[in-house]
């Protein structure tokens, strides 16, 4: 809450205050997740779940609103945010508003980089 009382930055002069904070944590995130296996996430319940898609929609988010980052680094977060899409629907008890919500989000990244091939796997 505290947070959505501050302006934050397009560009990296405080990162833990830049918008462009979830596009680092999303490999990081990808990293962590690549070392759990299925079963020590979906022991935690559906909050863990939801924690995952609030910083996969995030990420998404930013993706699509802050396109003036660079190609190749665009193209990493996309890898990311389906890394992260694939293994949040890989939970039965994921919510049906959460599938929605990404599906929305992977057409409007689609609209915003029309010209990357990659693109098209989302």
């Amino acid at each position: 809450m505290a947070i959505s009382n501050i302006q934050l930055p397009a560009e990296n002069q405080s990162e833990s205050l830049s918008l462009s904070l979830p596009l680092r944590l999303s490999s990081e995130l990808r990293q962590f997740l690549a070392h759990m296996s299925h079963e020590d996430v979906g022991i935690h319940g559906s909050g863990i779940l939801n924690k995952l898609f609030e910083i996969t929609n995030t990420i998404a988010d930013v993706v699509i609103h802050l396109p003036q980052a660079s190609t190749s680094d665009t193209l990493q977060r996309v890898d990311d945010i389906l890394a992260l899409k694939r293994f949040l629907f890989s939970f039965d008890r994921i919510e049906r508003i959460h599938k929605t919500i990404m599906m929305e989000k992977m057409e409007r990244m689609k609209q915003v980089y029309p010209a990357m091939a990659e693109i098209d796997l989302l």
